[in-house]
C-alpha cells in the first residue's frame, strides 16, 4: 500500500487547466459557518478568531496561555489551513472574560504578518466539538492560469457540480501512511500517545475509504445509489472502517469488499483495536457556488462545503494545481 496510491485518484486529467493556489495567504480564505447560536452565559468563553499564517493548534496553544488553562480545555470544530486567512470559533473552559481587544497574537496591521486576533467573544454552556459546524465557506483565488486555455462558462459552471468526496492529500502528509502501517503491524510492542494512536487510525481509515470511493468512481456509481447502498445520506456512502455490522448489502457490499481485498489485515487490525465503524458520503455538492474574474487575470471562486470535505479535491478534478505555499 505505497504512499503514491493516495494521490492516484486525485491526479488531474491530461486536459486539465493549470492554476496556482496560495500564492498569497489571502488567496485562500476559509470562514467557519455555524447553524447554532450561543447562549451568552455559561462556563465556557467563546472567541471568534481570525488568523493568518498559523494553524488551528497554534491558536489553541496561544489561547490556553492567555486564559491560563490546559490545552485540553480548548475546543474547536475543525483544523483550518495554515497558509491562509481563516475565521473560526474556539471555546475556552475558563471563568475569565478577557477584553477581545487585548487578545491579539502579533500585529495584524503589519504587511504580510502572521497573526491571530479575536473578532467576537461571548459565553456558552458547553465545549465546542469536532465537526460541530455546519459549513466551511471558501474564497479561493486561482493564479497563473494558462492564457492559452479557454475557461468558458460551461467549464466554470462544472466547478459547482457534485464531486467525489475523497480525503485530500493533506490528510496523509508525506510519510503518515508508512508510519501508521508500521505502527499497526507492531502496535502491541510500540507504545505511543493516545493522540498519535488516534491520528494513525484516522490516516488508515481515510486511506481505506479513498480506495472504496475509487472503486465506485471506476464503476461509475459514486453519485448514484446501487442495490444494497445505505441510505444514511442523500447520496451513496462508504465505510470508515472499524468494528460493527456494515449497513451495506448486495452489490454495494460486494464492491466495497472487493476494493479492500488486499487490505484485509488492516481492516481486521482496526476492528481488533476497537475502532467503531462509521459512514462517509461518497459525493459532495458545493453550495452557493459563484466565480468572478479579477482585474489581474486571477479567477476567484466562492463556495461552501460541509465539514470533512476538501476544497483541494474539488479543484484537482478541474485543474492541475500548483500549491505555492509549499
Amino acid at each position: 500500500m505505497p504512499q503514491t496510491e493516495v494521490n492516484a485518484a486525485l491526479e488531474p486529467s491530461a486536459n486539465a487547466h493549470t492554476a496556482s493556489i496560495k500564492t498569497f495567504a489571502e488567496d485562500w480564505r476559509v470562514t467557519e459557518v455555524m447553524d447554532q447560536s450561543w447562549s451568552g452565559e455559561g462556563e465556557h468563553a467563546y472567541v471568534y478568531v481570525e488568523k493568518r499564517g498559523l494553524n488551528t493548534a497554534q491558536v489553541a496553544t496561544w489561547l490556553a496561555q492567555q486564559y491560563a488553562v490546559k490545552e485540553m480545555n480548548i475546543g474547536y470544530c475543525g483544523m483550518k489551513d495554515k497558509y491562509a486567512v481563516t475565521q473560526q470559533w474556539f471555546s475556552v473552559h475558563s471563568p475569565l472574560d478577557i477584553n477581545p481587544v487585548e487578545l491579539t497574537l502579533a500585529d495584524p496591521s503589519e504587511a504580510n504578518a502572521d497573526y491571530a486576533k479575536v473578532l467576537q467573544s461571548t459565553r456558552h454552556n458547553k465545549k465546542l466539538r469536532r465537526g460541530e459546524h455546519a459549513l466551511n465557506h471558501f474564497g479561493i483565488t486561482l493564479r497563473d492560469l494558462d492564457p492559452c486555455a479557454v475557461l468558458d462558462e460551461s467549464s466554470l459552471a462544472a466547478l459547482g457540480l457534485p464531486f467525489a468526496n475523497y480525503f485530500g492529500p493533506q490528510r496523509f502528509g508525506i510519510n503518515n501512511i508508512e508510519s501508521a502501517l508500521s505502527w499497526l503491524k507492531n502496535r502491541r510492542s510500540r507504545k505511543i500517545s493516545r493522540a498519535a494512536r488516534g491520528w494513525h487510525f484516522s490516516v488508515l481509515r481515510s486511506l481505506l475509504f479513498n480506495k472504496i470511493l475509487r472503486a465506485r468512481v471506476l464503476a461509475g456509481n459514486w453519485h448514484t445509489f446501487i442495490d444494497g447502498d445505505a441510505k444514511e445520506f442523500a447520496v451513496p456512502s462508504g465505510s470508515l472502517w472499524g468494528r460493527g455490522r456494515t449497513a451495506l448489502t448486495a452489490d454495494a457490499l460486494a464492491l466495497e469488499t472487493q476494493a479492500l481485498a488486499e487490505d484485509a489485515w488492516v481492516c481486521e487490525a482496526l476492528e481488533f483495536a476497537g475502532v467503531d465503524r462509521g459512514m462517509r458520503a461518497l459525493s459532495v455538492q458545493p453550495k452557493d457556488f459563484n466565480y468572478t474574474n479579477s482585474a489581474d487575470g486571477a479567477l476567484v471562486l466562492n463556495f461552501a462545503l460541509p465539514p470533512g470535505a476538501y476544497a483541494t479535491v474539488l479543484l484537482a478534478e478541474h485543474f492541475d494545481i500548483k500549491d505555492n505555499s509549499r
